[in-house]
């Protein structure tokens, strides 16, 4: 009787063992065939590859963020899910770009411009990384990557690269002709959110000539004339967003070029600009792209003010909540959410 006890417990320990072994196997293979992935489809995102719809107008949205509007919206790609235990920057950089693999092979890779524009990031491609790995030597590469069509499809990346390190003042021609580009020039990858929201970063290129293009994208007519090559094919963008509130993203995101450039005076015009937009929005009781991309630029100015340029050029698009602190401030709804939760409604 105690031999056969004995016995099937040695048969039943020695199941529970090749169970255990089996789901090691199936893991370590599942993570050698990939790992959940977020895309982003947002400012900071700029340079993040393209979405399916504009939140920024989306309040629920907004709630779940705390801000930031379309810059942080996820999407799936295929069947990849997104996996929510991916929290900080650094760790999804681990998953997305090592697969795997050893860090070594990540930073080999990362020195190539061809490579890099591939990666996905989680609120965008990330300052602080670009900073790291490339300067100025890059731009003639990336020149050359923005007008070619095989690399249609990553062109908001490459824009963002060149906004990012470039000391040529050269750089603004550059990207304006990659705005400017219409559909039927642009191979299988024609993003016009990629396009509007670029104007966020040309803030940061070196000249004078970024000043006026940005106060010109500022107004309706101006918006317009700059995307004059594609604005009125609606067939071309109609799923991605409205006409007007791609004109809307467009004038917010050269609002937001204008905080980043630190021109004072058109700073002041920027200002303005929100009160009046966002007076009307609170009044009529709804939001508009413009709208939010306007609260965006104010959060960052205040940013700005608190941890400097650099500072806040390495928080946009990351997991640090410092952004979203300030975006209550400018948002009425959110706002009023805040304030409700206050009093414990």
């Amino acid at each position: 009787m105690d031999t056969n006890n004995r016995m099937r417990k040695r048969l039943a320990l020695a199941g529970l063992v090749l169970s255990l072994v089996c789901i090691v196997t199936w893991l370590l293979i599942a993570l050698r065939s990939g790992v959940p992935r977020q895309s982003p489809y947002g400012l900071s995102s700029v340079g993040s590859g393209s979405g399916t719809r504009s939140t920024a107008t989306d309040p629920a949205y907004r709630r779940e963020d705390g801000g930031g509007g379309a810059y942080a919206e996820k999407e799936t790609d295929g069947n990849v899910s997104v996996d929510p235990a991916m929290e900080t920057l650094n760790e999804y950089i681990y998953w997305e770009s090592r697969r795997g693999l050893d860090m070594a092979m990540y930073e080999k890779a990362s020195h190539d411009p061809r490579e890099f524009v591939k990666r996905r990031w989680v609120s965008g491609m990330p300052y602080g990384e670009v900073k790291r790995l490339y300067d100025a030597k890059s731009l003639p590469l990336l020149y050359e990557m923005l007008r070619e069509t095989q690399y249609s499809v990553h062109w908001s990346s490459v824009a963002s690269m060149i906004c990012f390190i470039s000391d040529d003042p050269n750089s603004l021609r550059e990207i304006v002709a990659y705005i400017q580009r219409p559909k039927s020039q642009s191979g299988s990858g024609f993003d016009v959110v990629g396009k509007s929201k670029i104007l966020a970063w040309v803030g940061l290129l070196p000249g004078e000539g970024k000043e006026k293009l940005l106060c010109e994208a500022l107004t309706v007519k101006g918006a317009e004339k700059l995307t004059a090559g594609w604005i009125d094919r609606p067939e071309d963008y109609i799923q991605t967003l409205s006409r007007d509130d791609l004109v809307g993203l467009i004038r917010g995101s050269a609002a937001i070029g204008i905080v980043y450039s630190q021109n004072k005076e058109l700073m002041v015009l920027v200002e303005q600009l929100y009160r009046e937009e966002h007076g009307r929005c609170k009044a009529e009781r709804k939001s508009t792209e413009f709208c939010n991309q306007l609260v965006d630029a104010m959060a960052i100015r205040d940013l700005i003010q608190k941890i400097g340029l650099s500072g806040c050029l390495n928080v946009v698009g990351t997991e640090d909540n410092q952004l979203s602190n300030y975006t209550k401030r400018y948002d009425w709804y959110l706002s009023e959410l805040e304030e409700k939760k206050n009093r414990g409604l």
